[in-house]
């Protein structure tokens, strides 16, 4: 009677009292309104992101900018919501999720409060400036030496032109070799870390525990068990670690996912301390982490441990991941579109020499069209294809011209809004060419990858020099394709739209 009573009677007992006015809203599903299983369902596919953007324009009557897709979710992909719901002067608050996925400290992403935040932010934005990035290209070239080391090891003989390698050749799977570069780059940026993953070949780094002890984890697989274990029943905000808890009792795949989460806690507190070390016994670092220790002009910043560790953990999570799932899917974007990868190979052919192996950033930082693979690879394929939640405040606010009831909790999905044809057009078109010109600056207020506003991601310049390196220098040095003509890419949504391989052949050009 109780289990019939919370799960079934009042939920139906809130639906029909809309006490929020949301019943007026039309349901991603038949049931949205009265329960967030539906939600919950398509997390536990790992295809969230498809079912809204199939949700908001392929419904037999017409698109629907709106959609209720929880009890107290509402989506919205009307343009206008995104500048109420995340612009400058948004009166939206982070959501409720933010609070169950914290730790004792928070962190620039994962804080709520706005003092607190801007706080943060002045503390980190010199060290994320363009101009303060630049500064550690030579760290990025050195990594990308490594990057292709390797591959000249991996590639087959060049074939006759027009053909493939012979089925014998070497196959390397580009998805693994990416995230060890970016996993290189960003401890190496961040941390003044070398963790040798390029030249071993294998993400296999020291763990630390809280008493000190140590051990070996792999650092993509420690990751991404968190993002699993966050993601599927984060929909049921008010049972969430209830349910967590339950799982990881009864269900052997949630303790992995915990046991593997836990593995990359344990790697950024071995490398926050071993910082720490560093810089009390007086080495002179510049990384990002030095932010974190002392102001612009040298005074301690006396952050508690806690802190460091917090920021250490968003840091080495989002700057190597994300990013190499968003090269992953820009090589395949490129092997998909013949015309767009050779209309970059000239470009780069004329901006870079024959000698130049690693491009160096100063002779590509002005490629056009190389900035519009990037940017029209994301739109296609966001490495995180979810927006971030926010809520309304107590007193309500209206979104794209509907008044949402205050701490509802509000989402402009990003890859409905990138695949929403009254706004690109051809949005299953792979076409760089709309990032160009006056059309594609009028474009950005819609690309939703580093979201927007005030909140949006600060590492965003990072990311972009990561990213202009590698594609740059691996596009001009190899020929490459598809092991499997047929192949196509296997994507699971977490907290990041996941691509578990990219099985290449490559040579050289």
């Amino acid at each position: 009677l109780l289990l019939t009573a919370v799960l079934i009677l009042r939920p139906l007992f809130e639906y029909f009292r809309d006490s929020r006015n949301l019943r007026r809203l039309p349901n991603a599903s038949p049931i949205s309104g009265i329960t967030n299983l539906w939600f919950v369902f398509q997390a536990y596919k790992g295809q969230r992101y498809f079912a809204l953007m199939e949700k908001h324009h392929n419904h037999p009557h017409g698109p629907r900018p709106v959609l209720r897709i929880a009890p107290n979710h509402v989506s919205f992909t009307d343009p206008q919501a995104i500048k109420d719901i995340h612009g400058h002067g948004t009166v939206m608050e982070k959501g409720v999720h933010y609070d169950l996925v914290c730790g004792t400290h928070r962190h620039l992403a994962d804080v709520v409060d706005r003092s607190e935040h801007q706080r943060k932010r002045k503390v980190m934005a010199a060290a994320f400036a363009q101009s303060n990035i630049e500064t550690y290209e030579h760290v990025l070239a050195k990594k990308m030496g490594h990057f292709l080391a390797q591959m000249d090891k991996l590639c087959a003989v060049r074939p006759k032109t027009g053909s493939r390698p012979p089925p014998e050749a070497p196959t390397m799977d580009y998805r693994r070799w990416a995230i060890l570069y970016t996993q290189e780059a960003i401890s190496a940026l961040g941390f003044s870390e070398d963790l040798g993953f390029l030249e071993k070949g294998d993400d296999l780094t020291t763990a630390e525990r809280a008493d000190g002890t140590l051990y070996q984890a792999r650092y993509r697989d420690a990751i991404e068990g968190g993002m699993h274990k966050a993601m599927v029943l984060i929909a049921f905000p008010e049972w969430y670690k209830a349910l967590v808890a339950w799982a990881c009792l009864l269900l052997p795949s949630f303790r992995n996912y915990k046991k593997r989460s836990q593995g990359f806690t344990d790697i950024c507190r071995h490398i926050t301390r071993k910082r720490i070390r560093r810089q009390a016994n007086g080495e002179q670092l510049s990384d990002i982490f030095t932010a974190l220790l002392h102001s612009r002009n040298g005074q301690p910043n006396n952050y508690p441990f806690g802190e460091l560790f917090a920021e250490a953990n968003v840091i080495l999570n989002a700057g190597s991941d994300s990013t190499g799932i968003a090269m992953t899917n820009t090589i395949y974007s490129l092997i998909e579109n013949p015309r767009a990868l050779a209309i970059l190979r000239e470009e780069l052919d004329e901006a870079l020499g024959s000698t130049d192996v690693v491009a160096p950033y100063g002779k590509i930082k002005y490629c056009a069209y190389l900035r519009a693979v990037l940017d029209e690879s994301m739109r296609m394929y966001a490495p995180s294809q979810f927006s971030l939640p926010r809520k309304t405040p107590p007193e309500g606010a209206s979104i794209a011209g509907h008044w949402i009831a205050g701490d509802t909790q509000v989402t402009t999905p990003t890859h409905a809004i990138h695949m929403d044809p009254s706004i690109w057009g051809d949005p299953e078109t792979f076409r760089p060419e709309r990032w160009l010109g006056e059309e594609g600056k009028l474009l950005q207020r819609h690309f939703l990858v580093f979201t927007t506003g005030p909140r949006g991601c600060i590492g965003r310049n990072v990311t972009y020099l990561e990213q202009y390196v590698m594609l740059a220098s691996f596009v001009k040095r190899y020929e490459f394709c598809l092991e499997d003509e047929s192949f196509t890419p296997t994507r699971y949504e977490t907290a990041a739209t996941l691509i578990d391989k990219l099985p290449l052949k490559i040579w050289r050009r």
